[in-house]
């Protein structure tokens, strides 16, 4: 039997897993948020958690988009590390934010990559 051998650049594997993984996130914050709320009892403030079940939702397309090798994806991708990287530098107070800088960076710079950006888009 032949092997299906994974022709993937390392970097477009990094970029794509930090997609899905900041996905994943969201959509587990806002789920477990609105589970909590109804638990809890605490119906006045279920827009948040729709609003991170919303926003997850669409960080998701665009992972599946980049697994699938769409160019929307891969701008999507640039313009949501970049919405990350501007929000991170809005609210530096917090130690977090520098972490979730350093990330999104790394993932931008990733997806900036001629392997990546070879392997996305071959013929140009």
């Amino acid at each position: 039997m032949t092997e299906k051998s994974d022709t993937r650049p390392v970097p477009f594997k990094l970029a794509y897993w930090w997609a899905f993984g900041f996905a994943t996130v969201f959509l587990l914050y806002g789920l477990v948020t609105l589970v909590l709320s109804f638990l809890d009892r605490q119906y006045a403030n279920l827009a948040q958690p729709f609003g991170f079940l919303l926003i997850g939702g669409v960080l998701m397309a665009a992972a599946w988009g980049l697994r699938n090798r769409r160019s929307w994806a891969w701008y999507g991708e640039i313009g949501i590390n970049g919405l990350i990287i501007i929000a991170a530098l809005a609210g530096f107070r917090n130690y977090a934010n520098l972490i979730i800088l350093a990330l999104a960076a790394v993932a931008l710079a990733l997806l900036l990559t001629s392997a990546t950006k070879r392997y996305l888009f071959p013929g140009r």
